[in-house]
């Protein structure tokens, strides 16, 4: 601002100074007359009266000046209050910012290290079920050869009491299939009803006698068994399964249908068809939910009806 008033005034100090050393080479070329002296006075007085007024001009500049020197400094004062404010926050944010980070690591680090133990926690339970499942595998082969071994002596000692008895049984007959994986077999009961009668005791006014005195004879029995073990001959299979469709709107259900092969003239085929099991359109099945003899040209045929919403 300086600069500025000293600019503005500049032309105005040269052109006064070049005003008075003009005049005072006048005064000294030769004396003024009273006229001169007047003259020269008043346009002195014209001249101090614009003088004042530049300088009055210059102070009232000075004065703004000073009072935007003022403002100026004010504002550079706030200015340096709102960048130590900013820098305070800044470092405030940096700080903010790294702690957020820390925690996102520490969260990071805590998230795997987590997952390593659910992993780990899957992998142990995986392993608990499968030993407890073979466990409970091995438990349930213990009940069975068990039980296998009591029917076993159950029956050994029933075939011995038989045989006290006088009860035998004679020559096993093997016959037709009468289901899926199951044959008939028949032998007569022969009876040594002699010997039973030496054998069997009876209890007479409440206390046993061991041995009658007289037996007689009799006649024999015959016995039958369906054995449902080894029978790889009784064992029909399915043909080729189609595709039948819907069986009708709103029904539900998706009907597929297979031809029943390898059965035998004495069998009962509709008890063969209703017996073997099948798997159909990723279900498996017992049996059929239907069986129907369509003759020499078709044979028997067994029938699924499947759940399908695509069928509703």
């Amino acid at each position: 601002m300086v600069i500025v008033v000293f600019c503005v005034l500049l032309p105005s100090l040269l052109w006064q100074i070049s005003r008075v050393s003009a005049l005072g080479h006048r005064l000294a070329t030769y004396p003024p007359t009273r006229a001169e002296l007047d003259a020269l006075k008043a346009e002195w007085l014209n001249e101090r009266m614009e003088h004042q007024r530049d300088y009055d001009q210059w102070a009232r500049d000075r004065v703004a000046f000073e009072e935007e020197k003022r403002a100026w400094r004010a504002a550079r004062k706030e200015h340096e209050l709102d960048k130590d404010n900013w820098t305070r926050e800044r470092r405030a944010y940096e700080a903010d910012t790294q702690r957020w980070h820390r925690a996102m690591e520490g969260y990071e680090f805590a998230k795997k290290q987590w997952a390593v133990e659910q992993e780990s926690f899957a992998r142990e339970r995986i392993r608990m079920q499968k030993a407890w499942k073979e466990e409970q595998e091995g438990w349930a082969r213990e009940r069975e050869e068990r039980e296998r071994e009591w029917r076993e002596e159950a029956d050994r000692h029933r075939v011995h009491e038989g045989n006290v008895l006088g009860l035998s049984w004679g020559q096993v007959e093997s016959h037709q299939c009468v289901r899926f994986g199951t044959r008939e077999y028949t032998a007569r009961l022969g009876f040594d009803m002699q010997e039973a009668c030496q054998h069997m005791p009876v209890i007479l006014n409440g206390a046993p006698v061991a041995m009658a005195h007289e037996c007689m004879m009799g006649d024999t029995l015959v016995g039958r068994w369906n054995i449902n073990e080894g029978e790889t001959a009784c064992r029909p299979n399915w043909g080729d399964v189609y595709d039948k469709g819907c069986i009708g709107q709103g029904s539900g259900k998706h009907r597929f249908e297979a031809r029943l092969w390898d059965l035998h003239g004495d069998e009962d085929w509709m008890t063969m068809c209703s017996t073997t099991p099948a798997d159909v359109h990723g279900h498996h099945f017992d049996g059929p939910t239907h069986c129907e003899n369509r003759g020499v040209l078709h044979g028997m045929v067994g029938m699924w009806d499947v759940d399908d919403h695509q069928c509703w």
